[in-house]
């Protein structure tokens, strides 16, 4: 891993039950890179962590999402 400039990075976990009662995580799967991670990106001049992250988890899974427990 080089280390250069900082970058400021958001993103979010995306966790919910099932029917079941079982837990699941979302993961996005980067075939360039071939593996898993959850839906992040940097964050925009002007644009806060929070909105970073809802803009990233709209645009790498097409869901919307809330803040909260």
């Amino acid at each position: 891993m080089s280390h250069g400039a900082r970058v400021k990075a958001a993103g979010g976990v995306i966790v919910r039950k099932t029917a079941q009662g079982e837990t699941e995580v979302l993961l996005i799967h980067r075939p360039r890179r071939n593996d898993w991670t959850f839906p992040k990106g940097k964050v925009e001049p002007g644009e806060t962590d929070e909105g970073c992250a809802t803009r990233e988890v709209e645009e790498e899974a097409g869901l919307r999402c809330a803040f909260g427990p």
